[in-house]
């Protein structure tokens, strides 16, 4: 037998270890397109399940109505849709249908996959990114990571800034624009689980979002149902404000009171003055009435909050809705009017209190159970929020 020449021999073994990589990366660009337009023969298979459980189970969640059922089943059975949509859509659904253990670890390879789709395309946000990204943040909340749920919501809210999804689209077709809306909102509602209460933590402040709501929701709406939340919301409105009054008038020394009476006062009264002015209910309060109940709540809470940093932007607050001026729209999860957003940034700085007010609002937010800590590691002065109950602004 002829032996090769040694240097022959090694070109012949270097051509054969080419062609072998070659072919291995011939194999993984088989799994997708180079438009992202054909989703991995691998998750093929579980997809039309999935999309089905997905939309009998999961998509009526208002949370995860970002969806167009339609459209969606039309590309997944061309094999049109996002790969990381369709990824995420087989691991949220895997998750709420019950699947046994090994089906639930494919789930989390796919979520994987997903993150990492959406970290190589990071700068060419698209809407089915988006979606994708969405339900990840959903299944990473289900599967208690908090922390990597918090942080890629923020990537979200930049995905969504980059594509403009807070401001309407009138040259698109209906369902193009409802489309970006349910995202926008869905969106708002998971950032709301973790920043409620919280500016510095909004990725997406309401200021800032100039949407109409989901047209479903409306369309949903009975007329009746709407007559009879707004009855009900006057007469709680109404019994706070008496219960309130009647304390002060009756009690002979001054008493200590629960923050909480004042902030059932507060929104007591904010409804109160708002349903006086565009209330739909039989026998509505009149604008003069309404303001006059809540001076009768203002003089209470100024007596029993004499001096309190706690109550301070409340009392502020209420004494300029007194004023005449009309209630202004409130935001997510507190309050927000123009001048108790001005006051509360100067007692950020001032007094420590008043940002404990703020906290005591989010006493519900995610945040205590991510288990985020206010430095570094191994500096030794590390503290658990879960633990301490508190934001690092209050920590520090």
């Amino acid at each position: 037998m002829q032996t090769l020449p040694r240097k022959e021999g090694s070109l012949l073994r270097n051509f054969a270890a080419v062609h072998e990589l070659q072919t291995s990366w011939s194999r993984m660009r088989s799994t997708y397109t180079d438009g992202d337009e054909v989703f991995e023969t691998e998750i093929g298979q579980y997809l039309p399940a999935s999309v089905k459980s997905f939309f009998e189970k999961v998509y009526p969640l208002p949370s995860h109505a970002f969806l167009h059922p339609e459209t969606t089943r039309e590309r997944c059975r061309e094999g049109k849709i996002d790969p990381a949509l369709g990824h995420a859509i087989c691991a949220l659904a895997t998750l709420h249908s019950g699947s046994d253990f090994q089906i639930r670890d494919r789930a989390a390879a796919w979520v994987q996959t997903v993150e990492q789709r959406i970290w190589q395309h990071l700068e060419n946000p698209t809407i089915p990114r988006l979606q994708a990204l969405l339900l990840v943040i959903r299944y990473q909340m289900e599967t208690w990571k908090f922390q990597r749920a918090f942080m890629l919501t923020a990537t979200a809210a930049r995905f969504a800034a980059a594509l403009r999804l807070n401001h309407e689209r009138p040259d698109l077709d209906f369902v193009a624009q409802e489309v970006r809306r349910r995202i926008m909102w869905s969106l708002k509602v998971t950032e709301r689980y973790f920043s409620v209460g919280l500016p510095e933590f909004e990725a997406c402040p309401i200021e800032t979002i100039y949407l109409q709501f989901p047209r479903v929701v409306f369309a949903a709406v009975d007329a009746a149902y709407v007559a009879s939340s707004e009855q009900s919301c006057l007469l709680h409105a109404t019994a706070i404000i008496q219960i309130l009054t009647n304390l002060n008038q009756y009690s002979t020394s001054h008493l200590l009171l629960e923050f909480d009476a004042a902030i059932c006062a507060y929104h007591a009264t904010r409804l109160l003055l708002f349903i006086s002015q565009s209330g739909r209910v039989p026998d509505c309060p009149s604008p003069e009435f309404a303001v006059s109940r809540a001076a009768l709540c203002l003089a209470a809470l100024k007596r029993f909050f004499p001096s309190s940093a706690l109550a301070k932007p409340i009392i502020d607050d209420m004494e300029r809705l007194t004023k005449g001026h009309a209630p202004q729209e409130s935001g997510i999860g507190g309050i927000s009017s123009p001048d108790f957003q001005e006051g509360s940034r100067k007692l950020d700085e001032q007094l420590p209190d008043a940002a404990k007010a703020r906290q005591r609002l989010a006493i519900h937010s995610l945040l205590r159970q991510a288990d985020f800590t206010d430095e570094d590691d191994g500096d030794g002065y590390s503290s658990s929020l879960s633990h301490a109950g508190l934001s690092p602004v209050l920590t520090r």
